[in-house]
C-alpha cells in the first residue's frame, strides 16, 4: 500500500503503534507499508488493531512529520 504520512491519519504513523513500522521517504513523506495488525500503547484491551484504523486518540509520531 502507498500513503503520504504527512496527510494520512493512520495507526501505522501514530506515536502509539506497536507493530510493522512503514517504509518512509523522509523527503517527500510517502509510505509503502503492509496493511497488518499491531498493538497500541494506549488501549489496554490488549486487543490488535489493523494499521489503517484510527482512533480518537491518534498523535503522529515525530518520525513522519
Amino acid at each position: 500500500m502507498k500513503s503520504n504520512s504527512r496527510a494520512d491519519n493512520k495507526c501505522i504513523f501514530c506515536k502509539y503503534w506497536i507493530g510493522n513500522e512503514p517504509d518512509i521517504n523522509t523527503r517527500t513523506g510517502e509510505a509503502n507499508y503492509s496493511i497488518c495488525r499491531g498493538m497500541c500503547e494506549k488501549d489496554s484491551s490488549n486487543s490488535m488493531h489493523s494499521s489503517e484504523d484510527l482512533c480518537y486518540e491518534f498523535r503522529r509520531s515525530i518520525v513522519y512529520l
